[in-house]
């Protein structure tokens, strides 16, 4: 699947965020397999805090693209690796949940381990991007962990994020993918099942953190009370973290 080219990125960011920053408003970027997640965040957050969230969305690289290029990300919403792995300074973090890589399937099939990624009726497996993806990542270590990945290697279907693996399983184009466990929430009566994979790969943990130079305004101040709320505690747990 063809990816928006930056420009797109950087125009949709302009676009949302209008001249003169109100106090209550600011810019986040996530991955795109968090969209749904940030969505009820934000929700919550104009709700109880009167705080409008805006949000780009996309896999680590073309995060760190939002962030340098826009010089308007106030938060950014990811593992905690994405931060020392990218040299992405921020002031401080707050703890959203621990992510879970999930090994899904399309209808018609079913798996009962990821030792059946070796049976021959299943001959395409989606994967997020080997290096920039976290759970490209994390598929990959967990692979190689099991013992599968040089067997299963030619198999593989790389794409760029979570969501589009799970387009994929839903349309059958592929006949398993590893995805995580909050995007596969959203699809899973229209897919044949999946498999939570909890060890195997590096702890995702999933964070908040407020980039330096961003971290005085009264909006960060409402941003900071909403996602220590219980109820934010709530919708992570909802949403598989």
């Amino acid at each position: 699947m063809k990816q928006p080219p930056m420009r797109f990125w950087l125009t949709f960011l302009l676009s949302i965020v209008p001249t003169g920053v109100f106090a209550s408003q600011i810019t986040i970027t996530s991955g795109a397999g968090y969209r749904q997640l940030v969505i009820d965040i934000a929700a919550n957050c104009q709700k109880e805090d009167d705080l409008t969230i805006n949000a780009s969305y996309g896999n680590f690289g073309q995060m760190l693209a939002h962030i340098k290029m826009t010089g308007m990300i106030q938060a950014v919403i990811s593992d905690q690796s994405f931060f020392s792995d990218n040299h992405v300074q921020a002031s401080r973090y707050y703890p959203i949940g621990y992510g879970t890589l999930v090994l899904a399937w399309r209808k018609g099939l079913l798996l009962k381990s990821s030792q059946d990624l070796k049976r021959q009726d299943i001959k395409r497996i989606a994967i997020p991007n080997l290096k920039k993806a976290l759970y490209g990542k994390a598929g990959k270590q967990y692979l190689q962990s099991s013992h599968l990945f040089s067997t299963i290697k030619p198999k593989l279907y790389v794409v760029a994020t979570v969501p589009q693996v799970t387009s994929y399983l839903v349309t059958g184009e592929v006949d398993a993918g590893f995805t995580n466990l909050t995007d596969i929430q959203r699809v899973k009566n229209d897919i044949g099942g999946y498999l939570i994979i909890r060890h195997g790969y590096h702890p995702i943990k999933i964070v908040t953190g407020i980039l330096k130079g961003h971290d005085t305004s009264d909006a960060i101040t409402r941003y900071q009370q909403c996602i220590t709320s219980k109820t934010v505690k709530e919708i992570a747990k909802r949403h598989g973290l």
